[in-house]
């Protein structure tokens, strides 16, 4: 079973949870090496295609939805293009 995070932090392109925090503007909470900790938009965390904004020694906390994103309407669709898993299978 995934998790939110341990989907932001792989940082993978086809992460629904990566598209989804994004659009309700998340904001990471990270704890630092030294005991401190850092907030970031999920927009910044996830930095390229299995990269993101942690350093080394650092924990992705929590990422914080306000309760006025979670009241907007929002569409979310996920694509797969028919025929994409033979093709990469080749």
């Amino acid at each position: 079973m995934a998790t939110v995070g341990g989907n932001l932090c792989m940082s993978l392109p086809a992460g629904p949870m990566i598209s989804l925090t994004a659009a309700l503007d998340g904001i990471c909470t990270i704890w630092k090496a030294d005991g401190g900790e850092r907030k970031i938009p999920v927009t910044d965390f996830v930095t390229g295609p299995q990269r993101n904004a942690l350093a080394p020694g650092e924990l992705l906390r929590s990422i914080n939805l306000s309760a006025a994103a979670l009241t907007r309407h929002t569409a979310f669709r996920q694509i797969s293009w028919p025929g994409s898993a033979a093709r990469r299978r080749c």
